[in-house]
């Protein structure tokens, strides 16, 4: 932290006096309070002095917002900084006077408003003003936790209501990161350099080349980027602002945007070029994996060094475009990140691509124009918002849904209300009643998370508990509805379900179950697990899957989509079935690497050899009975080096082994060459396996009995039958609690039944159920 700002909190302490109400009933409903931040010398007692201004938003005032966070700006810190003393430091209130009445403020937004004053200053003076703000623009703010009375769940509900108005209505939206660290000045320098430098064709150019290569860099023209300055990227996107569910609309609605850091500013098409970037090269997986295990490392290396060490880690103060070029990749592969982890990350999957899903929706809303907005008939499809920023950080389970009732239109979220006074089930068994409405579908039902994941209890099975983050990513996120000028083919979506339609009936809406239609399909006789370090875990499952096509696996663990380049791309392409059956391939490849070397020793290595054999060959009968009988070569090598090491009688005879196995790992390399002459690399193995594993966290491979396999919720359980409802895109596994009446476990996947196809041919069968 910035230490002229860390002594700016340390010189202002809460007061003990009694704190008089300063808060009087605001008059209208479309009525805010904006605040002018006196300047520093006229602080009294050490504390900020302000004052109230009321405003009615249709009087069109003058004002800028301002957009943080409540609690710690960080979530990653340098290693030359105490977590617990930072902790401690932002967790302190502090006191602001506000018309001579005291007010108590979290420790980041008393940093800002430090920071506000002397912006203040400086524009009032010509030629030092560099930020384009002028003091019309900047006299008067409005921030939440001062011009709400937070005390008062009545005007904390009525100014949700129009808080998207609020935000789109202010001339400047400030966006407060919080003070800057030892890093902040390299992560800067690094969006400089991307955003002027690396046009989106050297980007997509770096797809197959790694982020610690510098033949990366000379291929984009630009200086080799070290990984401490990438760790300063990710430290700065990790920044919590970019995970505070409310952040999203406060910056998406807003008509202009400028982000600061302590006394530094960035723009927003700055770091939208940068994340562009990260799309476009797929450097985005490299750089969160490279740091989250440099984190480890350098976790164990602190515990085993701090003897050695004779004072902090040393910090590059260099702030040139010159980033290192003499640094070699040799480098980064011992390297040891200077950051350590905050335990703000602890209960979500909370990736430094977050600032990536806040500009697509920026980007997707500026398509909707004005008169489509303002359409009482038009909506757009609320359910892809809650999904992808399920992860979003928010204080009350509420504001899962209010923090984003703003970025679509009030038709999308009719029957809605906004009251925080009513208990959390009813908010959501409201909103999930007002989406089948704007929607007149039942898609909502693959909101619903797996059962042993929810926080919230006492809510029907179909109603999704918007306070657990999705994860798995939803087979139907409804999101087609999006990208209105450019709404993708409906032949890019499934339709297990084809052409059917939900009737809503008025009496229906707000009750604790919900009638359907549906065709049952088949019921759940087995189940399996897939991840390419444990193939044997499909072993229940093999039986069934040795009597299918080999794109039957494949094809249901990436639910027939490739979406490796962010979109839906349905069927998936054969070349995702290449890619999959390469890297069960390397996979045995290490395996048998590791029996060679082992191997190498014997025979003092007798114990280890026979597990690491026993573990290839479970993985390798399996392989064998997945379709693709490639490698008979390898299984044929296999045995006969057993046939070596059993005949192996004294520790003499263990070099004939070891050139045995020298020779044979000589020609798994050669193999292994070939397979990348082929093209294995244009796929990234790092990719790949994100890319096959991403779908199935979560997630359990099941069976049935019409010799099908599918995908599916972990709680889904043998006698669950798999069912397709009317107007909804993909199966669902239904448990039966009584005749015609079922709860919902969850949404899956069951090829050959995704299009439509089961539902044609069944059409007689469909009858009516009860969710419950």
């Amino acid at each position: 932290m910035d230490n002229t700002l860390l002594n700016d909190l340390q010189d202002f302490t809460v007061s003990e006096v009694d704190v008089r109400h300063p808060y009087r009933t605001l008059p209208t409903p479309t009525s805010i309070r904006i605040l002018d931040v006196l300047p520093s010398d006229l602080n009294r007692d050490g504390c900020i002095q302000a004052s109230f201004k009321v405003a009615d938003l249709n009087d069109l005032p003058t004002y800028c917002a301002l957009s943080y966070t409540w609690d710690n700006p960080r979530t990653v810190m340098p290693l030359d900084e105490d977590i617990e003393i930072d902790k401690q430091a932002m967790k302190r209130k502090y006191d602001i006077f506000c018309d001579g009445t005291r007010i108590t403020i979290p420790a980041n937004c008393h940093l800002f408003l430090v920071k506000l004053q002397s912006l203040k200053k400086a524009a009032e003076m010509p030629g030092v003003n560099q930020t384009g703000l002028t003091m019309e623009i900047l006299q008067y703010i409005w921030i939440d936790s001062i011009c709400i009375n937070q005390e008062s769940k009545a005007e904390r509900s009525s100014q949700v209501r129009i808080m998207d108005r609020i935000y789109r209505q202010a001339q400047v939206v400030l966006v407060w990161l919080g003070p800057p660290d030892s890093l902040t000045s390299d992560a800067m320098r690094v969006f400089l350099l991307l955003s002027k430098e690396v046009s989106p064709e050297k980007a997509r150019k770096m797809r197959n080349f790694r982020i610690t290569n510098p033949n990366s860099y000379k291929a984009m023209e630009i200086p080799f980027i070290g990984m401490e300055k990438w760790e300063a990227v990710y430290a700065f996107l990790m920044r919590s602002w970019f995970f505070r569910a409310w952040t999203v609309q406060e910056v998406a609605v807003a008509r202009e945007r400028i982000f600061m850091c302590g006394s530094m500013l960035i723009s927003w098409d700055t770091l939208c070029a940068v994340m562009q970037f990260f799309f476009s090269s797929s450097w985005l997986f490299q750089l969160q994996g490279h740091v989250l295990i440099c984190i480890g490392n350098s976790a164990k290396q602190v515990a085993v060094d701090t003897r050695e060490r004779t004072g902090p880690p040393a910090v590059n103060e260099n702030l040139s475009l010159n980033l290192g070029a003499k640094e070699e990749e040799s480098k980064s592969k011992t390297h040891f990140a200077r950051l350590r982890a905050e335990t703000v990350m602890r209960d979500g999957p909370y990736t430094v691509d977050a600032f990536g899903k806040i500009m697509q929706i920026t980007l997707d809303l500026s398509q909707v124009s004005s008169d489509q907005w303002e359409n009482r008939g038009t909506t757009l499809p609320l359910q892809p918002i809650l999904s992808e920023l399920s992860a979003s950080l928010t204080t009350l389970p509420e504001d899962q849904i209010y923090a984003f009732l703003g970025l679509v239109p009030n038709a999308s979220w009719h029957g809605l209300t906004i009251d925080y006074t009513r208990p959390v089930q009813q908010t959501y068994l409201q909103a999930t009643w007002a989406t089948i409405r704007a929607t007149k579908t039942l898609r909502i039902l693959s909101r619903v998370e797996d059962r042993a994941q929810r926080r919230i209890h006492d809510i029907p099975s179909w109603v999704p508990d918007f306070s657990v983050p999705a994860n798995p990513i939803f087979y139907d996120r409804c999101e087609e509805g999006w990208g209105i000028q450019n709404d993708p083919p409906q032949s890019n979506f499934y339709a297990s379900a084809q052409g059917s339609v939900f009737s809503l009936q008025s009496e229906d809406e707000l009750q604790n179950f919900i009638q359907a239609e549906g065709i049952y399909y088949a019921t759940i006789n087995g189940s399996g697990r897939y991840g390419i370090h444990c193939l044997h875990e499909l072993d229940p499952l093999m039986d069934i899957i040795a009597t299918l096509p080999s794109d039957y696996l494949w094809r249901t663990l990436i639910a027939d989509n490739d979406n490796s380049s962010g979109g839906r791309n349905l069927p998936a392409p054969e070349s995702c079935g290449k890619a999959f059956f390469r890297m069960v391939k390397k996979h045995l490849f290490s395996l048998r690497n590791d029996v060679i070397k082992l191997g190498s020793r014997l025979p003092e290595s007798y114990d280890e050899f026979r597990q690491a054999d026993a573990k290839f060959k479970r993985d390798f009968d399996i392989y064998t009975r997945l379709n693709d009988p490639d490698f008979e070569d390898l299984l044929d090598g296999h045995r006969a080096m057993i046939s070596t090491f059993e005949k192996l009688s004294s520790p003499e005879s263990a070099d004939l082994l070891a050139s045995f196995s020298d020779a044979f790992s000589r020609k798994l390399n050669q193999t292994w060459n070939d397979l990348v002459s082929e093209g294995f690399e244009q796929y990234g193995s790092t990719a790949v396996d994100w890319f096959f594993n991403k779908q199935s966290v979560g997630r359990k491979l099941f069976s049935t009995d019409k010799n099908s396999i599918g995908m599916g919720p972990k709680s889904a359980a043998i006698g669950d039958e798999i069912w397709m409802i009317a107007s909804t895109k993909v199966p669902y596994v239904l448990r039966l609690v009584s005749p015609a009446k079922y709860e919902l476990v969850g949404e899956a996947f069951v090829h050959g039944i995704m299009y439509g196809e089961a539902w044609r041919e069944k059409q007689t069968l469909r009858q009516s159920i009860t969710l419950v």
